[in-house]
């Protein structure tokens, strides 16, 4: 199974998130998952890593290190996703 995100703008929200003593940064960009069988893209929150830049626009891969098991056993998918960008079908004809 592929999964695939469009991005369509390279911009980010960032927030600082204070716990105790500690602070986290956390950046989140607006990403479309396409899913099989679904006539139209759901709207998914891609985060990044604290100095990591946003996601130029484009479509993306979710690649299958992105999946982990979690704590219960169940399957689930990493904080920050690992996304590689698709050639555009235009460089592919090339």
């Amino acid at each position: 199974m592929e999964l695939k995100i469009e991005i369509d703008k390279a911009t980010f929200d960032e927030r600082t998130i204070q716990t105790g003593d500690n602070e986290f940064i956390v950046r989140e960009q607006i990403g479309y998952l396409q899913m099989t069988g679904e006539r139209y893209p759901q709207k998914v929150v891609v985060q990044l890593n604290p100095n990591q830049p946003a996601y130029e626009p484009g479509t993306y891969e979710v690649m299958p290190s992105s999946v982990i098991l979690n704590r219960f056993g169940a399957l689930g998918f990493k904080r920050v996703l690992d996304l590689r960008k698709l050639a555009v079908e235009n460089e592919q004809a090339a």
